[in-house]
């Protein structure tokens, strides 16, 4: 499916587009200062409406309605597309030992980013939690017989920290790994991986590690939380509307580590590429190394400078907004840092969305047509042949859209905060701190995104 939508919207939606970010693509072009301008104003109206309507009333609270879909073709369609997950993922892993040394003629490192590694969180806020059946760590186990035994209490003791490390591991593999395009080397990662996934997943269950020990699966189920389709623990699939269920997250430890890495990590990965950070950093960085390190590793100790960096900025904003919230309303703030922790998830996906906005889609004509000679013979088993990388017209429909998915997603945080503020802190009445520093926190979020936009 992720494959799928993003082959379908390459070759359909940007048949000449240009910029990409897997191995030798141009950067995404900054955005243009009036279209950020304009995206700030639209976010501190969106602050301003929450803010004096918050606690005013509860006017805005609404019952959530479900409805199952019986739709019987839907296991099928789930069997044959996680057949098809597996197969690429076979083809891939292998493509990175036999195939090109390249880069740019070998599919997993496009496979990866920027299609999977993206895709996972953004299909499943358009939609719902795809990915328990795109897994094919998931398919892997059940066809051997892995894990048919779920060890539940394994998630209130473990929560979400084993999944908020591997999580972090892979960012930082992805974003700031010196070779990181290389093939072989994420051939090696994959299988490295794979026997991880496989073994967590024999030993506590393949639900129990979806949720807890998959970093994948915590990402896709936290992003979930916002597309309106769900799938039960009986098999049936509900419509529950949009935003649902981020709400209705169990709270377990590592709740608020995962999103504040979420959001970090997405800021970092929209800065890392950029000139501003090339220049600033190197600037600072070589000096200080000398020639102790050989270049690809000054990068990276640079580059994990700035993911931790990143991470610890939006840790401490959140728990400073967390602070002010909890004292005003009367509230344990180890209580409101939970509580809210999921409003954190739209900005995280309207980060991701803006930055891969563009890749991804482009990167799917891109990826169909390395399949089609995935071993680096020669073939054209699917009839495509690799595009070249062609200058595109005006990209104001980009910058429309990149700006809009940062304000969608403050206005989704906002009415998430509004949600819980009046359910959860309704009796501390309109105390300025329950109603602003949450809201004020995510405002600068949103700004943050914006201005990494402008970076280019």
């Amino acid at each position: 499916m992720l494959v799928t939508v993003s082959v379908v919207g390459g070759l359909f939606v940007l048949p000449s587009v240009a910029w990409a970010h897997g191995p030798a693509e141009p950067d995404n072009p900054p955005v243009p200062t009036e279209f950020l301008a304009a995206g700030a104003g639209l976010a501190a109206v969106l602050l301003a409406v929450v803010t004096v309507r918050s606690g005013s009333s509860s006017a805005s609270r609404s019952t959530a309605t479900e409805r199952i879909l019986d739709w019987p073709w839907l296991r099928p369609v789930g069997f044959v597309v996680g057949l098809v997950s597996v197969a690429v993922f076979l083809i891939g892993v292998v493509a990175g030992f036999v195939g090109s040394d390249d880069p740019t003629r070998n599919p997993l490192p496009s496979l990866i980013s920027p299609i999977f590694w993206p895709a996972v969180p953004l299909v499943a806020a358009a939609v719902g939690n795809l990915y328990p059946a795109l897994s094919p760590w998931r398919r892997l186990a059940e066809v051997f017989g892995l894990g048919e035994r779920e060890r539940l209490l394994h998630e209130e003791r473990v929560g979400y920290w084993p999944g908020t490390v591997i999580f972090v591991l892979f960012v930082w593999m992805e974003l700031v790994y010196p070779f990181r395009a290389d093939p072989r080397h994420l051939a090696v990662a994959v299988l490295v991986y794979t026997a991880y996934a496989l073994v967590y997943i024999d030993t506590f269950g393949r639900d129990t590690a979806l949720e807890t020990g998959d970093g994948f699966g915590l990402y896709g189920m936290l992003a979930g939380g916002i597309g309106p389709f769900e799938k039960t623990g009986g098999g049936d699939l509900v419509w529950r509307g949009w935003l649902r269920g981020l709400p209705e997250l169990a709270e377990r430890p590592g709740l608020v580590a995962m999103a504040v890495a979420m959001v970090g990590t997405a800021a970092f990965d929209g800065v890392v590429g950029t000139a501003w950070w090339r220049d600033t950093v190197a600037a600072v960085v070589d000096p200080i190394l000398g020639s102790a390190l050989a270049d690809p590793w000054r990068g990276a100790i640079s580059g994990s400078v700035g993911l931790a960096a990143a991470v610890a900025v939006v840790w401490v904003g959140y728990i400073a907004a967390v602070a002010v919230t909890a004292r005003a309303g009367g509230a344990a703030a180890s209580e409101v840092a939970s509580g809210f922790a999921h409003t954190l998830v739209p900005i995280a996906v309207a980060y991701v969305f803006a930055h891969y906005l563009v890749p991804i889609l482009a990167g799917g004509r891109r990826l169909l047509a390395l399949l089609s000679d995935p071993f680096a013979r020669g073939w054209n088993l699917l009839g495509v042949a690799v595009p070249q990388i062609t200058d595109v017209g005006s990209p104001v429909w980009a910058w429309v859209l990149q700006v809009a998915g940062i304000v969608a997603g403050l206005a989704a945080a906002l009415t998430l905060t509004r949600r819980r503020i009046e359910s959860d802190l309704d009796g501390s009445g309109p105390a300025l701190g329950v109603r602003t520093a949450i809201p004020a926190f995510q405002f600068v979020l949103a700004l943050g995104g914006l201005a990494i936009l402008g970076l280019g």
